[in-house]
């Protein structure tokens, strides 16, 4: 079983293969287990993804990356045994089990910031080549102004992100009043 103990002994023994202890790099340990990693954006995935490459055989990792996951089928994600990708709960659902769930969280007002400080280090160029609204709102906007700015899919990324990616993509707005 993939544990907590299990990733920090990995983690280590990559230090040892990165030149940070005493003799020959040795090739990865295997994994396994199958491992999804349930990534939410600027918690630090990227670099934990990029530590569990090398874990597995290349044609046993997923290719998607980012939100488009429903573009396999089951029986597809099923013959992988990494998979790594931005994705709410919903789309988590299509990978077949059994598999090993991994996720990070950040403290959510770091999270936002960190995300508003990356989307404002986007090129002019690349915002109007994949016309993204949250970047081109950041470079147009102050912090306070852009936390503020209620539009079309930027609420989704900033405001409660963690409860609107695990209850499901269809959860919009407050909490309804009680009582």
């Amino acid at each position: 079983m993939l544990t907590f103990d299990r990733i920090v002994s990995l983690r280590n023994k990559a230090g040892r293969l990165l030149g940070r202890g005493r003799g020959a790099p040795r090739p990865p340990q295997p994994i396994r287990e199958r491992v999804v990693l349930f990534h939410f954006p600027k918690t630090g995935g990227t670099s934990l993804h990029r530590f569990l490459l090398p874990h597995f055989p290349r044609e046993t990792i997923c290719p998607e990356r980012l939100r488009n996951l429903d573009r396999f089928d089951a029986e597809q994600l099923a013959g992988y045994r990494y998979v790594s990708a931005h994705m709410d709960y919903e789309r988590f659902q299509l990978i077949p089990g059994p598999h090993c769930a991994i996720t990070v969280l950040r403290e959510p007002k770091a999270r936002v910031l960190s995300l508003y400080y990356f989307w404002r280090a986007h090129s002019w160029r690349v915002i109007e080549e994949r016309k993204l609204k949250g970047p081109r709102l950041a470079k147009d906007l102050g912090l306070l102004e852009f936390l503020r700015h209620r539009t079309e899919g930027l609420p989704s990324d900033t405001d409660n992100y963690y409860a609107r990616s695990l209850i499901g993509r269809h959860w919009v707005g407050r909490a309804a009043r009680c009582g």
